[in-house]
């Protein structure tokens, strides 16, 4: 696998639909703290649509759940993912929360829609599990 961050910057726009059109899996990640971020999202899956695979693997991540100025809640991501019928998780890449589950879902989804394995059941996660103790970010 390889995982390439583009970090939702303007000036990727226009080399996106390559990056896309190869991707089996993408990770569409917003901050929970930034309004704009989570409007994005709309931008960035109508691309994802428009010039990727038609079985490819897609998980929203709100990000920064860490952080106590919360402006987009839980149910609001969880709506988002539900109406492009994608899984949804919140994550703190600060402390870890939820970052590893939402690599391992994703790869299990591409090998499972490339035929290697049954598909993961849709996996909905605690709005509020306990984060991992603090050491580093990565």
């Amino acid at each position: 696998m390889q995982i390439w961050d583009t970090s939702g910057q303007e000036r990727y726009r226009a080399i996106a639909p390559s990056f896309i059109r190869k991707a089996k899996g993408v990770i569409l990640t917003y901050s929970i703290d930034d309004r704009k971020s989570f409007q994005h999202v709309e931008d960035w899956m109508s691309q994802i649509q428009s010039h990727g695979d038609k079985d490819i693997s897609i998980i929203l991540v709100g990000n920064k759940m860490d952080l106590p100025n919360r402006v987009i809640e839980y149910v609001e991501g969880e709506k988002l993912a539900d109406t492009y019928k994608i899984k949804f998780f919140e994550t703190s890449a600060k402390d870890g929360t939820n970052i590893e589950e939402a690599f391992t879902l994703l790869a299990k989804d591409m090998r499972a829609k490339a035929g290697d394995e049954v598909a993961p059941e849709s996996k909905k996660l605690d709005p509020q599990p306990q984060p991992k103790p603090s050491g580093g970010c990565c």
